[in-house]
Order: structure tokens, then sequence, then C-alpha cells
């Protein structure tokens, strides 16, 4: 048996990445590190709803397993051709071990307070929690996910604000399960958290038993195609790139329910009008938008339906 605790690693860092940069380069790194990438938004003060970037870095990690070399040269490859069409940083490398890759995460994650009771803590942080407090405890070392970026922490304040018991939700792309976890603690009658990667799976299930909801978070390695389309869902989340989502939109469709919101994030500002197209296309309508930055997420319904 493999002993995980023996492994070295690969860090590739790309840094001062603007918004078309991120979403360029994360695609790249999300498809060859283990588990996907990471986006950093360093912040000057974590406590506010709103902090202020001080930059923002991606991160992904790969074995050295024997592979290392090709994928690093796919990596270089994919960065070099993406560099002709965006101003995008070389890509670093340098190698870690286990011990290192595991508490390299730490120093760049606090505590996050996003919208009014949601309080997004590390695994390994203490914080102080005041009554009404929603305390969703995660670890970003393993999968996507922490509400730092903010295409997490516009999907959060949407699902504060449209939750209610007992509501079926359904997390497409949950990686670290962090959406999945706050609308079950915001009161959802169910959840189903689904991802591709088995990574992912592995942490948004450790993620959910952190936070005693695992009896209420199915979470479903899988595809879209593998979510029954009855009975429907009342909330669909869906924080993945905006091709992404567009392609998954007939589907998306067929599963949300007659008077159920669709919430899309992970769309980058240049995107957005490929999104509200494909909506448009689909039968429905966009009733909230909201920016953070270069990121957008809406939140659309059935069309011919009031937004109540």
């Amino acid at each position: 048996m493999e002993n995980r605790d023996a492994v070295k690693w690969i860090e590739v860092t790309l840094r001062e990445l603007d918004g078309e940069g991120t979403e360029a380069t994360f695609d790249v790194l999300n498809r060859w590190g283990h588990g996907g990438a990471v986006i950093e938004h360093l912040v000057r003060d974590s406590q506010h709803e709103n902090p202020l970037p001080l930059s923002t870095t991606m991160r992904a990690y790969f074995p050295m397993d024997g592979t290392e070399s090709q994928v690093r040269a796919e990596i270089e490859r994919e960065i070099w051709h993406l560099s002709q069409l965006y101003p995008l940083p070389n890509p670093g490398f340098r190698v870690v071990d286990h011990e290192d890759w595991a508490n390299a995460w730490k120093k760049h994650y606090g505590v996050q307070r996003i919208g009014h009771r949601l309080v997004v803590v590390p695994s390994w942080q203490k914080t102080n929690v005041v009554s009404g407090d929603i305390v969703i405890r995660v670890d970003p070392g393993q999968a996507f996910g922490t509400g730092l970026h903010p295409s997490t922490r516009l999907c959060l304040l949407q699902l504060e604000r449209l939750v209610r018991r007992p509501a079926q939700v359904l997390d497409v792309g949950t990686g670290s399960g962090i959406l999945a976890i706050a609308a079950a603690k915001l009161g959802a009658g169910a959840v189903t958290a689904l991802d591709t990667d088995s990574v992912a799976v592995s942490a948004a299930q450790e993620n959910a038993k952190i936070n005693s909801v695992e009896h209420r978070v199915h979470v479903l390695q899988g595809t879209i195609g593998d979510v029954p389309e009855q009975p429907p869902w009342d909330i669909i989340v869906v924080n993945i790139l905006a091709e992404v989502i567009v392609e998954m939109m007939p589907a998306l469709v067929e599963r949300l329910s007659p008077q159920g919101r669709l919430i899309l994030s992970g769309i980058i500002m240049e995107r957005e009008t490929l999104v509200q197209t494909s909506l448009q296309q689909c039968g429905l309508r966009v009733v909230s938008r909201d920016l953070l930055r270069d990121w957008v997420a809406l939140v659309a319904m059935k069309s011919g339906l009031m937004t109540g």
C-alpha cells in the first residue's frame, strides 16, 4: 500500500493573474493538478464582506510518480499557447514533500465572514462565534472551494438568500463541498453534491462529516447526466467555467423544478453574454445578477413565473 506521507509533489504556481488570465489558466491547472487547481485571492482584511484584493495566485500540485517531467512539459506548453492570447506570467515549479504540501495551504487562508450569517473557517483554525453564525469548516488543501474566490463567495451569498427549509439542492462541481455544506446548514432538506474528480468527492465527504451534515449531503462522483431528473431540484448551484455551464444547460433545465432557482457562477465578465444567451435559448430568465470584481453570478428561473 502506498505511503502517502512519503510522496513528494511538484507545486506549480502562477502569480499576479488578472480576471481573464485566471479563467484561462484555471482549466489547464485544474486538468493536470491532483485534486484540481486552487485560486488564492490574498486580501487586505478578511473580516470585511468584500475584502480588497492584493493579488491573485493560482496553484496546483501533481505527484512525483515518474510522470512529472511529462506533466510539467504539458503545462508549460499549454500556458505558452495561452500567453499568445493573454498576458500571463511564466509558471513556477518547486518540489515539496507531503507534509509541506499539506501545510502550504494554511498560510493563505483565514476566517471569512460572508453575508449576514455565514462564517467560513479553515479546519485547523479557531474563531469566535456569535449568536446566529453559521460556521462552515473546510480544509482547502484537497479540492477547490474555500470561500476566498469571488465566484464561491457569490454563490454563498445567493444560497443564504434563497435556501429555505426543506429545499432540495443540487451542487454541481462541488469541489471541497463548501456550497453543499452551506446549503445543508442553511436548512436544505437534502443536498446532492456532484463532482467528476475522485479527490474532490473524498474531500467533500470528509468536510461534510467535519460539519456534521453527512446525513443530509450525498456526495456523488459523476456528471450531470448521472443525476436523475425526478424529483426536480428547488435550487441548483453551478460554480464552474462559463463554457462548461453552457454545455450542461439543457440538462440543468430538465432537473430544475417549475419554480426552482438556478445559481450560476464561475463566470468571468467577458463570458457573461455567452451564458445569458444560453439561458434565453433554454427558456430561462435572469432574476438576479451580482458582480464581485471581474466575476458574475446569475440567478435564473423558468420564464413566465413570478420571482416571489
